[in-house]
């Protein structure tokens, strides 16, 4: 590819960004969503720009890249046809049961967004805790692994986080099919989180709109609703 221009030596700097990539070549049907998240990173320095690709290293690939293969069918099309549906089912019961795959450990795949908040960068996906990541010395992308905010975050949480400018608050919720249908928290700049507001109504309206974002107002905040 050609190019003209300079990049500038006094400028130096990161672009992350995070999206699925399998790590095998999948043997049935496909959802972009079910690839394992993967960083693409340009390091601006000294005037040159290099690009980086690294896996994030969530307990579903490490144990897959492990074994050499794909151990856990992925939400989206990993169980489509009934037939197809109850072998792999059975399988991965067999799995569980004999310890090849610990489901309390992770299931997800960390491969949404990324989003810088309480000093720390994190790979999301809303079926699963936050995944810290981190720039080394060396100019490398290091998985440092779930990032638990001191034990108090015990629940998946949204995929884009809001941060205040101006207090250095971060809001997120997670929500449920279930009661309480969702949850709403905050953190605090320095990364304490606050206490759980439960949310008892059921946000469906019964049009497929899904609870997928959400924006600061002033001292509140309001949910956006996505329609499928």
């Amino acid at each position: 590819m050609r190019h003209c221009g300079v990049l500038s030596s006094v400028v130096p700097g990161w672009c992350v960004r995070n999206g699925p990539n399998p790590q095998f070549l999948p043997k049935g049907p496909y959802h972009l969503l079910d690839g394992n998240g993967m960083l693409h990173a340009i390091r601006i320095k000294e005037g040159k720009a290099t690009l980086y690709s690294h896996y994030i290293k969530a307990y579903k690939y490490t144990i897959e890249n492990e074994a050499g293969q794909a151990l856990i069918p992925n939400v989206f099309f990993g169980f489509n046809t009934l037939m197809g549906s109850a072998a792999r089912g059975s399988l991965t019961a067999a799995r569980v049961v004999s310890g090849q795959y610990i489901p309390v450990n992770d299931i997800g795949l960390a491969n949404t967004s990324l989003a810088l908040f309480c000093n720390h960068l994190f790979a999301l996906r809303e079926s699963d805790l936050p995944y810290k990541v981190r720039v080394t010395e060396t100019d490398d992308i290091e998985t440092m692994g779930h990032f638990e905010f001191e034990g108090k975050l015990a629940m998946s949480m949204i995929v884009h986080p809001k941060i205040d400018g101006e207090t250095g608050k971060t809001f997120a919720f997670c929500y449920s099919p279930i009661s309480s249908f969702l949850t709403y928290f905050w953190f605090d700049k320095e990364g304490r989180k606050q206490a759980n507001v439960p949310k008892f109504s059921n946000f469906d309206s019964g049009d497929g709109g899904g609870i997928q974002n959400l924006r600061t107002r002033g001292r509140g905040f309001a949910v956006n609703r996505e329609l499928s």
